[in-house]
């Protein structure tokens, strides 16, 4: 069970982070990059372009205010890029499309060209169900060359590639009660019963963004629900007023090595959502046999049948 925790006097879920909640990092070189500036900007319209592309994603950011010194004394210039958006078309097994970026561009020029021989650009955002992300690029002169070309509309364009890249993406956190209302979680791994778990709403999470996940706990994949065919619902069943996502899960199907339970839900586009709660393993016990009891209806039919029989005899 998730127990609550108070913040600032309001009760509430308290997250149980997964040990799997991990971030995962992934390359994203070789990839170029290009920055055109342009020649005669109207006031108010970008200064310069930036683009970088992969195999599997591209980025596009505009500059609008003049680069600034730097407040890192390793870096000459600061430049803000706006207006930047991100087409993962697999890169860390994400496809998406996100927009309304901002970059910073932190870069070193040549002092007699004044182009730029190292920069570092970097931002983040959030994906389309909720997960966050990071990305960052560099490029230095002295490990790939670039060209500088004159536009036929009087355009500079400066290109190369980029020397290394990453993009990491954090899994979206879920609060989740496994047994809920019960606590401890007793789990009898020779049952053949099932294992409710509910991924908890709340006012600033809506589990119906993840009515298109498909989930897995232990290594197990929900059970079907009668004759609907659905392996999920959606309930408010801990009583706060917010929805939550609820699952069962069969026993026997969930390959469990230690008292703590991972959800792991893969979304869509790739993103991936994972919570924990623990679990108290009950010792199964010796074979035995169990001699049913019989219910007062039985017993009644049983007094009435014994006593006619005796009845019979007397006479």
């Amino acid at each position: 069970m998730t127990r609550p925790c108070t913040i600032l006097g309001v009760l509430v879920g308290c997250l149980v982070a997964a040990p799997g909640l991990q971030a995962e990092t992934c390359p994203a070189t070789p990839a170029t990059w290009s920055e055109l500036t342009y020649g005669a900007p109207l006031p108010g319209d970008p200064q310069s372009m930036i683009a970088a592309a992969g195999a599997d994603w591209s980025l596009t950011a505009f500059k609008i205010q003049s680069a600034v010194p730097a407040t890192d004394p390793a870096w000459q210039w600061e430049t803000q890029y706006e207006d930047g958006t991100l087409d993962l078309m697999g890169l860390c097994g994400i496809t998406d499309t996100v927009t309304g970026l901002t970059l910073t561009n932190l870069n070193n020029n040549d002092p007699a060209t004044g182009l730029p021989v190292l920069f570092e650009i970097s931002g983040g955002g959030t994906l389309t169900y909720g997960s966050t992300f990071s990305l960052w690029g560099q490029f230095d002169a002295a490990v790939s060359p670039f060209s500088v070309d004159m536009t036929p509309e009087g355009n500079i364009l400066a290109q190369g590639e980029l020397t290394d890249g990453t993009l990491t993406v954090n899994p979206i956190e879920l609060t989740i009660d496994i047994k809920p209302g019960s606590d401890p979680n007793a789990l009898n791994l020779g049952s053949n019963g099932v294992l409710p778990v509910a991924v908890l709403g709340s006012e600033t999470f809506d589990v119906m963004t993840l009515a298109d996940a498909m989930w897995t706990l232990a290594g197990a994949a929900p059970r079907e629900r009668g004759q609907s065919g659905k392996s999920v619902v959606f309930e408010d069943v801990n009583g706060d007023m917010y929805m939550d996502l609820a699952m069962q899960f069969k026993v026997p199907e969930l390959l469990v090595t230690d008292d703590t339970l991972i959800l792991e839900g893969l979304l869509p586009n790739g993103e991936t959502a994972v919570g924990s709660d623990t679990i108290k393993i009950v010792p199964v016990g010796p074979s035995m046999t169990v001699t049913p009891t019989p219910e007062p209806a039985t017993l009644a039919l049983l007094g009435l049948g014994l006593g006619g029989l005796l009845l019979r005899r007397r006479r």
